[in-house]
């Protein structure tokens, strides 16, 4: 009958840490679904050792995909075999190929699915809430980079099947950002009707009730217990509605809990059965327990199976160390005198999970704390004992005393003074100290996580430890962490900056290599740092982080266009005073005096031109050695920027009860990018400085003398508009066609690349303002009109340099000054006053109206006059007002 019955199916879809879980037992226990996890199916058959399980087994360590028919076939027993008809399958589909096998494997007339249940929740509140969970999960895959692969993967595989179902309009979407209670209301809002319309599930007590009687004359024990178990669960779902009927069940399930415990003693039995033997089977055991539990025998069960974990976690554990010293004898050792320690922490990870995995499991089973403390104290004095074993082994193998002493001399002199010079560590000592910390911080989170564990599965657990415990450990290895990571990130800065040189990022575009280095450093040793879970460890780390880029960082990228590069060039066209082009290379400029049949004498002529391209290949080294600070404080600002955003994020998620980490620092993090930005800007205009500007000024000065005419004809002007000015002409020529800026460009990251146009542009624009009060231009109308079409066209031009920054700003003042010219009279000035007066002074407006030769002088004069007045007005009510 069960196989035949109906299915009413909801999927539970949604982001790592949306909640999924919470909100299905809260489902469970209010509207009595099914909840099943395709996962925990999986897991379970794994491990019944049945023919599909040991093809799951096999499957999984051969790293292959389990065939979704067999995740299919799972789900479709664990239907059948509940009797019931409404379920909740969690975390399924994953992908298409999961909705793909569903259709066409579950028959629609029997597994008809309702729709999706949708948390949608922002990812920064799921990384959040896992990093949160990461402190006490005991899961060593709830750390940021995980976490975040589980994102990309569930946006990639999840999300289009959510969209499938949204096309049909089967998304029950739920806002997940909220508390669980009031996701929970809008959850039970959103399928209440779904429920109601649901008959069985308002018959689920009495047939449970009827199942339950069935059981109890069979003397069927697991189905006595089932039947229990949703009795209360459907008493506990229908409590807040009727009053009466609601008493009535309570009763009935009090009777049918006294009845159930004349079970007991069957219980116990199969308990002690389960328990008996060399070879215990620890789930058989697990299910025999948790059947005392549900027939209120747990007190009188705890004092056997506690017993029985306990001798096998402890056999397990002392497996576990001789497994560990086997290792040990067997590892190879390298040339450095270390032996491959990868099997200490993988031991470590291994043991300690298996302590938490049975433990939740307990506590899954009973909440009784006096029963989950008798049951579960000896499983941790196990594996507790034999992990401070296996810690000590390898802190014995790592040498961390002798790394830890060592460290320590660095630290007690001034980080900034002690690595002055070019004495540098070693790579093999640097590479050795990066695997140490890699292995201690990831030891340092699997038994903090550990230790938090303890706390939430049961008050108190763990506390008989005294000083030799836990925590004192962790405190102990956090110290030797914290001083050996300040020592490899001070030592690996240093080395970076002293064997830095150029390095090509793309095809003729150099940076330094400390870049690279030390952001890989800085990045690392972070995230180690936060693998630590602890506020004060991170917050110590970054300080070292920040230290290093002020002290040694910093001054390694000013100093860049001072450091004898050499870095290799493209040849160049240099212009001679002539104006002619030579194509000249670092390689074309020797002279070859060994030719046979030539003379030994060198002419007069030979040795200038050698001097001549000397003098042009030291110019040239030194432009890309200003080119490379450029592109290295680039991107230095831009990595800097990123670990800034990646603390801050860290920082709130894992500490929101914390000072915030970036508001604890001696140098702000911002400061440091701001520095870098200031290089950018302030090299940009020392590459402006060696010939673009000086040049740009003086054509456009001698062309708005000898060329430029603004006092038009309407013909002239017509003209311009169909052939081009003599000023956009020049600004083709010498802007937009430049050489030496097309080498810039093809030489520079792309936004400083854009500082320097934008800076060649203010540059420009300025030269034209200043050429055109220099020379009072005198202009009419028209001239004035055809000014701003120029400069209009001039800001179009410049921008196609650019296309992704916006060059407005560095017109500003030549449209107020083209404004100016273009004005219908004089005295329209004043209309304007207060925006032209932002940019341009008195003088320079007095200057522009005079330019106009179509103002009569007069209207010029009292124009300047009034204007005058309202600028002294205006500066004494300034000066009067109070501060």
């Amino acid at each position: 009958m069960s196989a035949a019955l109906t299915k009413k199916i909801l999927f539970v879809l949604g982001g790592p840490g949306a909640g999924k879980g919470t909100q299905c037992s809260k489902l469970v226990e209010k509207f009595g679904f099914v909840h099943l996890s395709a996962g925990d199916l999986l897991r379970e058959e794994r491990q019944s050792g049945s023919a599909n399980g040991e093809l799951i087994d096999r499957m999984i360590k051969e790293g292959q995909i389990v065939p979704v028919k067999i995740t299919l076939s799972l789900l479709q027993q664990a239907m059948n075999r509940s009797g019931r008809d409404l379920f909740l399958i969690d975390g399924f589909p994953r992908n298409f190929d999961n909705l793909q096998g569903w259709q066409e494997e579950m028959a629609e007339d029997e597994f008809q699915v309702q729709g999706v249940l949708f948390y949608d929740c922002p990812e920064s509140v799921m990384e959040e809430r896992l990093m949160e969970r990461g402190k006490t999960s005991g899961r060593t895959d709830d750390n940021a980079e995980a976490i975040r692969k589980r994102f990309r993967t569930y946006l990639d595989s999840t999300m289009p099947v959510i969209m499938y179902y949204e096309k049909q309009d089967k998304v029950f979407k739920v806002d997940a950002t909220p508390g669980p209670d009031e996701v929970f209301e809008a959850t039970s809002a959103l399928i209440g009707p779904l429920v109601a319309d649901n008959t069985h599930a308002t018959m689920s007590f009495e047939e449970s009730m009827t199942t339950f009687y069935v059981a109890f004359a069979e003397q069927q024990l697991d189905q006595v217990c089932q039947a229990l178990g949703d009795m209360r669960v459907s008493a506990q779902r229908s409590s807040s509605g009727d009053a009466d009927a609601a008493a009535v069940r309570n009763e009935m399930l009090r009777a049918c809990e006294l009845k159930a415990q004349g079970l007991q003693t069957s219980a116990l039995e199969q308990l002690k059965q389960a328990c008996a033997g060399a070879d215990v089977d620890v789930d058989a055991a697990l299910i025999a327990f948790a059947r005392c539990s549900a027939l209120g025998a747990a007190w009188d069960a705890a004092p056997r199976f506690s017993s029985c974990l306990e001798t096998i976690f402890a056999t397990q554990a002392r497996a576990s160390l001789d497994r560990v010293r086997g290792s040990k004898q067997t590892a190879k050792v390298n040339e450095n005198g270390y032996i491959d320690r990868a099997f200490y922490v993988e031991a470590l990870s291994e043991l300690l999970t298996g302590a938490t995995d049975i433990m939740n499991a307990v506590a899954d089973v009973t909440s009784d704390a006096q029963v989950l403390q008798q049951v579960l104290s000896p499983i941790h004095s196990s594996s507790a004992e034999i992990a401070l074993q296996i810690v000590q082994m390898y802190a014995g193998d790592a040498r961390m005393v002798a790394w830890e002493r060592r460290a320590n001399a660095q630290a007690q002199r001034d980080p900034r003074q002690a690595l002055e010079g070019d004495d540098v560590e070693a790579d093999e000592s640097l590479q050795m100290m990066d695997l140490f910390l890699d292995e201690l911080a990831f030891i340092i989170r699997v038994l903090v996580s550990y230790t938090a564990f303890l706390t939430t599965v049961c008050e108190g657990l763990g506390r008989q430890d005294g000083s030799d415990g836990f925590q004192i450990k962790v405190q102990e290895l956090s110290g030797v962490y914290l001083v050996l990571e300040r020592f490899y990130v001070f030592q690996s800065v240093h080395k970076a900056t002293a064997i830095a040189e150029p390095q090509e990022l793309e095809q003729g575009v150099y940076v330094s290599s400390v870049v690279e280095d030390v952001s890989f450093v800085l990045n690392k040793a972070f995230f180690r740092a936060s693998q630590c879970m602890s506020y004060h460890t991170t917050l110590s780390i970054v300080i070292a982080l920040v230290d290093a880029l002020e002290s040694q960082y910093l001054p390694a990228i000013m100093a860049l266009p001072s450091r004898p590069y050499v870095i290799p060039l493209i040849p160049t066209n240099a212009t001679t005073a002539s104006g002619s082009n030579v194509t000249r290379s670092s390689s074309t400029t020797r002279l070859d005096t060994e030719a046979e049949g030539e003379q030994n004498d060198v002419s007069f002529s030979d040795m200038l031109l050698q001097a001549v391209d000397e003098d042009l290949e030291r110019s040239l080294q030194e432009e890309a050695r200003l080119i490379m600070t450029i592109n290295s404080a680039f991107m230095s600002g831009e990595f800097i920027h990123a670990l800034h955003e990646k603390i801050n994020a860290f920082s709130r998620a894992g500490f929101p009860n914390d000072a915030p980490i970036l508001e604890c620092l001696p140098t702000p993090i911002h400061e440091m990018s701001e520095a870098f930005r200031s290089i950018v800007a302030n090299e940009v205009q020392e590459v402006l400085s060696r010939s673009l500007r000086k040049r740009l000024s003086l054509v456009i000065q001698r062309q708005m003398d000898e060329q430029l005419q603004y006092v038009l004809t309407s013909t002239q002007y017509d003209a311009f508009g169909s052939q081009g000015s003599p000023l956009l002409q020049l600004v083709e020529q010498e802007v937009i066609k430049n050489r030496e800026l097309r080498r810039y460009e093809r030489a520079l990251c792309s936004a400083p690349f854009e500082d320097l146009v934008e800076a060649v542009t203010q540059d420009l624009t300025s030269c034209v303002e200043r050429a055109l009060l220099v020379s009072r231009k005198p202009c009419n109308d028209l001239g004035a009109l055809q000014l701003e079409r120029e400069v209009t066209d001039m800001l179009a031009r410049t921008s196609t340099l650019v296309p992704q920054k916006s060059l407005r700003a560095a017109f500003t003042r030549l449209f107020q000054v083209v404004f100016i010219l273009n004005l219908m009279q004089p005295s329209h000035v004043l209309d304007y006053l207060a925006s032209v007066r932002e940019e341009l002074s008195v003088e320079t407006i007095t200057t522009l109206l005079r330019m106009r030769v179509d103002f009569k002088q007069q209207d010029v004069v009292r124009a300047v006059e009034q204007m005058t007045k309202v600028d002294v007005k205006n500066a004494a009510s300034k000066t009067s007002a109070p501060h």
